[in-house]
């Protein structure tokens, strides 16, 4: 079977197959989803073929990802970065499923206000920055945009502008936070700018896939 062109099918049609799941199956997926993220190699596998059964149990015979992930495919070493990758982004796209525990994860981190930036001379507003909205209404903006002096990290910048930050504030929140398979740690612990190479190239994996 072909599990990485079924995810990255999974992926690229994720707004219709979101649609003909319900609650429940979501919750599931989204847990399998994000065990296999954190996984160790020797389990991948195992919770993959979970993932694999459940689209197969839930989405028609002749679904495109159903029809995809029944296709013969030989062994590769490729496939572990071609997984890895889609993984990520159906991680990514299920961050906009609410409530998300990694939302509260995500806002346990130090983060600054859009107020308390603004009295030290940054512009919350600046295009890029990670901006996430409480449900108090009020802003939160994760430190690690920052440098020890304050500055924005350029790095963060660009990265931010890669993933498309404005468009899924916290699902590149949670990129940058969580445990990323091609990396094997979260992002954010290769910071500052020393490690501009390896983050980029996790950033660019994710966007091309």
């Amino acid at each position: 079977m072909s599990e990485p062109a079924m995810f990255e099918a999974l992926a690229e049609q994720w707004d219709r197959v979101n649609a003909e799941l319900d609650a429940g199956d979501r919750a599931l997926l989204q847990d399998l989803v994000e065990r296999l993220a954190n996984a160790l190699p020797d389990s991948r596998p195992e919770l993959r073929a979970e993932i694999r059964s459940l689209l197969f149990a839930k989405l028609e015979e002749n679904d495109p990802v159903v029809v995809t992930g029944r296709r013969f495919s030989e062994p590769r070493a490729a496939e572990e970065v071609v997984l890895a990758a889609a993984t990520t982004r159906i991680r990514l796209l299920l961050t906009h499923l609410k409530p998300w525990p990694a939302h509260r994860r995500i806002l346990a981190t130090a983060c600054e206000s859009a107020s308390v930036l603004r009295r030290r001379g940054i512009d919350p507003d600046l295009p890029d920055l990670i901006r996430l909205d409480r449900e108090d209404g009020t802003v939160a903006v994760p430190s690690f945009q920052f440098d020890a002096e304050g500055a924005p990290v350029e790095l963060v910048l660009r990265v931010n502008r890669v993933l498309e930050a404005w468009e899924d504030p916290w699902g590149v929140a949670d990129w940058w936070l969580s445990r990323n398979t091609w990396l094997n740690r979260p992002p954010v612990e290769l910071l500052p700018e020393s490690e501009d190479t390896l983050v980029m190239a996790a950033a660019l994996a994710l966007v091309e896939g």
